[in-house]
This record gives C-alpha cells, sequence and structure tokens, in this order.
C-alpha cells in the first residue's frame, strides 16, 4: 500500500495532467455507457410496428430533484423518439444513428484524451526519475561504484525505473478508471431494474461458487 501512495503521489506531479486523465475516464464511462443505451430505441425503431401499436407514451413533466432529472431526460428521449417514429421513422431511424455514431466518436475522443495524456504524463515521471538518479550517480563517491556491482546499478536505473513507468499508468486505472466505470455502471443498471440487478448480485456468486466446485 505504501507503495501506491508513493506512486499516486509521483503522478500528480504533473497535477493538470493527472486531472486531465481522471476526467477523460469519467466521460470515456459515461459515453461507453450511452453508446449502448442508444440501441434500445434503434431497436424499437427497426422491431416495433407503429401502424399498429396502440401504446401511446404522453410528454414528461419535471417536478425537480436531481434523481427525478435522470428519470425526466429518460422519459423525454422516449417520448421524443416515439412521436418522430410515429411521425416519420425514416428520419427516427436517421436520428439514432446519428446519435450512436455521435456517442462512439466522443467516447474514443476521450480515450484517446486518456492515452495521450497517461504517455505524457508516463515519460515526463520517467525523465524526473532518471534526472534525479544521474545526479544522484554524480555525487557518489568513486568507492561506490568500486564496492557495488556495476549490473546492480543499471538494472536500478533500468529496469527499476520501466517497472515505475508501467505502475503509473497502472495506478491511475486502478484508484480511478475502474471505480468510476463500476459506479456508473451499477447506478444504470440500478436505475434499468432494482429487482434484477439485485437478484443478479445474489445468483452470480452463488453460480461462480457452484462452477468452482465442478
Amino acid at each position: 500500500m505504501k507503495e501506491i501512495f508513493e506512486i499516486h503521489r509521483l503522478a500528480f506531479t504533473y497535477r493538470m495532467t493527472s486531472i486531465l486523465i481522471i476526467i477523460c475516464h469519467l466521460f470515456y464511462a459515461i459515453f461507453n455507457l450511452v453508446s449502448l443505451a442508444l440501441f434500445v430505441p434503434f431497436l424499437k425503431i427497426i422491431f416495433i410496428d407503429h401502424n399498429t401499436s396502440t401504446t401511446h407514451i404522453n410528454e414528461p413533466v419535471y417536478h425537480g430533484g436531481f434523481i427525478n432529472f435522470f428519470k425526466y431526460l429518460s422519459k423525454y428521449y422516449n417520448y421524443f423518439m416515439e412521436s418522430m417514429a410515429a411521425e416519420d421513422p425514416k428520419k427516427a431511424l436517421y436520428f439514432v444513428c446519428v446519435s450512436v455514431f455521435t456517442a462512439f466518436l466522443l467516447k474514443n475522443i476521450f480515450r484517446y484524451g486518456v492515452i495521450w495524456s497517461q504517455s505524457f504524463l508516463r515519460m515526463a515521471v520517467i525523465r524526473d526519475i532518471r534526472s534525479k538518479l544521474f545526479e544522484k550517480s554524480l555525487n557518489l563517491p568513486l568507492s561506490f561504484y568500486s564496492e557495488e556491482r556495476k549490473g546492480d546499478i543499471m538494472s536500478r536505473m533500468n529496469s527499476d525505473v520501466g517497472e515505475i513507468e508501467v505502475a503509473v499508468v497502472s495506478v491511475l486505472e486502478l484508484v480511478y478508471r475502474e471505480p468510476i466505470s463500476i459506479v456508473i455502471s451499477i447506478g444504470a443498471l440500478l436505475y434499468i431494474s432494482p429487482q434484477l440487478t439485485i437478484f443478479s448480485f445474489i445468483l452470480l456468486p452463488l453460480s461462480a461458487f457452484v462452477i468452482s466446485r465442478i
């Protein structure tokens, strides 16, 4: 745990870049979920015959509140798509295709932002560490080099620093990306169907236990 905090401290030496990586991770997780959710009206438009369908969605009303805001957005989007599909199915299908394309485009843009920022952060942290090692090696007495094996010194300056290079990216993904993705995904599942989500949380560990015993 101490090593993780030390790597985290090294990563946040460049605070703005680290914050940018976290923001890109957040929006990547959001648009990753949105890009999948947008397929639901897409499938409805394809497989539902609006000429024979008797269901009609009334225009929703926003009653205030943070949770109600997301419910209002979901209901209004369904109402908007239902109205557009009833009026002009081709226009509705075109709108859904553009929406899905935009969501996937934004998801990949933020993913590219994560990769680009992580590359800069990784190189910057390693550059600082190697500069400090080089300065330290110049200030060491000659007796140190006669007593220590040259292979150990080279290993510390190359292999060990390379491990830090990988750890800088891994720590940011472990501490920020994975919890953000888990929270957003579980929140969406609970919003869609709390009963089915809770049932899945109960069933999956039992299934994993039974499968592991086979």
